[in-house]
């Protein structure tokens, strides 16, 4: 992936140091992607001190280049989840990701990158042979309590003549992924996280009571590793 994203380009990372010594932390950190970083995040709010080392720079791979969705749910449509789950565990999932998001929205306000992520809701299309199936989808959802309406007035006008039914799911929300993540990265540094780019994992190892973690041109000697490679 020598080639930037659009994301990336729209975004680049402030640049952190490559690793050049030993140093000691609570936690080393592989990866500084959106579970790297929201890792570190969540570790420095119970009081750890954090390393995050990354083979490239934050947001290098899936995170600075995905397709820009941030949605309720899972990738499972709604009856498939509760017939996996049953219908309480399901509802309350949903549910639970609807709070996630809330959450991003709420810190990236706070991070100063309102803009990362923005609620503009989602439209499924279905043609006809998918109509029943979105048709039942919409039906069990709203019965759950999920906010979601059919909306065949919203079908763009050149899909007209191959789509017959359409669907809005009002809570989803657009993600501009570098900057998201970016950000993050730079608010877990700000608050104290070590970051070093440009520093590939050669090797962990089980040392005493913790692991050692060689990166770059030096090592991190830490209690745990989160490994949070996303590609």
């Amino acid at each position: 992936m020598s080639l930037p994203s659009l994301w990336q380009e729209q975004r680049p990372s402030r640049g952190f140091d490559r690793l050049e010594a030993a140093i000691r932390s609570d936690v080393c950190v592989i990866g500084a992607g959106v579970t790297g970083a929201a890792c570190a995040w969540r570790l420095l709010e119970q009081g750890l001190s954090v390393v995050i080392v990354d083979a490239r720079e934050a947001a290098a791979g899936a995170s600075g280049r995905n397709g820009g969705f941030a949605v309720t749910g899972t990738g499972l449509e709604y009856p498939g989840l509760a017939e996996q789950l049953g219908r309480p565990e399901a509802i309350r999932l949903h549910h639970a990701s609807e709070a996630a998001l809330d959450a991003m929205i709420a810190l990236a306000g706070e991070l100063r990158v309102p803009d990362a992520i923005r609620r503009t809701g989602s439209l499924w299309l279905g043609d006809e042979r998918e109509r029943d199936d979105l048709l039942e989808a919409v039906r069990a959802a709203a019965a759950a309590g999920i906010s979601c309406r059919l909306a065949p007035e919203l079908i763009p006008q050149p899909m007209r003549g191959s789509h017959v039914v359409a669907a809005l799911f009002p809570l989803d929300a657009e993600l501009m992924p570098a900057a998201w993540v970016r950000a993050l990265v730079e608010a877990v540094a700000d608050r104290g996280a070590a970051v070093f780019e440009r520093s590939p994992v050669d090797e962990v190892l089980a040392d005493g009571d913790g692991w050692s973690v060689r990166a770059g041109f030096g090592t991190v000697r830490a209690q745990a590793v989160v490994v949070a490679c996303d590609g």
